[in-house]
């Protein structure tokens, strides 16, 4: 999984969530769980000590998921794999 189709799927969500169209509720959530577990996923398999990796399951837990909060973790991640030459496009 790339980090890009990470953000790129958040935001998605996060439109859907904050928009005014009514969306099967069920079905969003469960989207928004796919979603936040691949995340996770990513996270430990490439950042597992990282302190943006605590964040994100940390947000993730959260009752109310904030996804504006968990999509800005992402991308400040992005923001240091492209500094390191890491960030595979």
């Amino acid at each position: 999984m790339k980090l890009n189709t990470l953000i790129n799927e958040g935001e998605k969500i996060q439109e859907y969530i904050g928009g005014e169209k009514s969306y099967n509720k069920k079905a969003l959530n469960d989207r928004g769980n796919r979603w936040i577990n691949k995340s996770i996923t990513y996270l430990q398999d490439n950042y597992p000590e990282s302190v943006l990796t605590s964040d994100f399951i940390s947000k993730s837990g959260e009752s109310h998921k904030n996804y504006h909060d968990m999509v800005s973790i992402l991308k400040g991640l992005k923001d240091v794999e492209g500094e390191l030459g890491l960030l595979d496009y």
